[in-house]
């Protein structure tokens, strides 16, 4: 029997396959690649390393910002312009704001939830708007000006109050303690005999120890109408 004849396998392309590789090799060399956008790829990498770090530091920035608002409110380091002048002349007046007149008898909001009511024979306060408790008045003392200094606690602190009585009304009054001196708001009730009640709400426990602290009074030219220190408590 004969063999059938075959044809043996060649490695060499078609024409079929050699005009192909021919045509992708016209083509790819008539493209020419983008340049590498280095600078646009450095600025996309560079906004999101400050995203991230933006999210990281966001919280923190955050809790310092509620804690700054809840803080200043109460108990905020004014540097007063003047200081008391022993020889009696008067000084700048120290920085503060201005005394604000109310009637008998209406409630005034002295911070840390606490409330406050003057009238001719008595004051009165409120914590977080339970039951009024009320106590004698400051009365002149044949025309000398006086302060008698008070704490009072708060559902959120302790609240200076103290009272002035005299022939004159003070323009600001100050509370000095542990090196520092603040501004006192000051409720003044008109008539005779009239007063002023300076308040400052802090974020301290009372009873408790509160600091050695100064009360004193000014009238608008800087001179000093009255003060008075009490000792540490606790």
């Amino acid at each position: 029997m004969r063999q059938a004849a075959y044809d043996e396998p060649s490695d060499e392309p078609s024409d079929a396959e050699s005009a192909v590789r021919q045509g992708l090799l016209a083509a790819g060399g008539a493209l020419t690649p983008s340049p590498w956008p280095a600078a646009a790829v450095r600025a996309r990498a560079g906004r999101r390393r400050r995203a991230r770090r933006l999210a990281a530091v966001l919280p923190v920035l955050a809790a310092v910002a509620v804690a700054a608002v809840l803080t200043a409110p109460q108990l905020r380091d004014r540097a007063a312009g003047g200081v008391p002048d022993p020889t009696g002349h008067g000084t700048a007046l120290p920085d503060g704001p201005a005394a604000e007149v109310v009637p008998a008898d209406r409630s005034v909001d002295v911070g840390a939830g606490l409330r406050m009511r003057l009238a001719p024979t008595k004051v009165c306060f409120s914590a977080a708007g339970g039951a009024w408790q009320c106590e004698a008045a400051p009365s002149d003392d044949g025309g000398t000006a006086w302060i008698r200094p008070e704490a009072r606690p708060a559902p959120d602190g302790t609240v200076y109050v103290p009272l002035y009585v005299g022939p004159a009304s003070p323009a600001r009054m100050t509370l000095a303690t542990r090196g520092h001196r603040y501004p006192l708001r000051m409720a003044v009730l008109p008539g005779t005999p009239g007063y002023t009640a300076g308040y400052l709400a802090v974020p301290l426990l009372f009873p408790g120890s509160l600091p050695e602290a100064t009360v004193t009074a000014y009238d608008r030219q800087g001179r000093v109408l009255a003060t008075v220190t009490v000792p540490a408590s606790g």
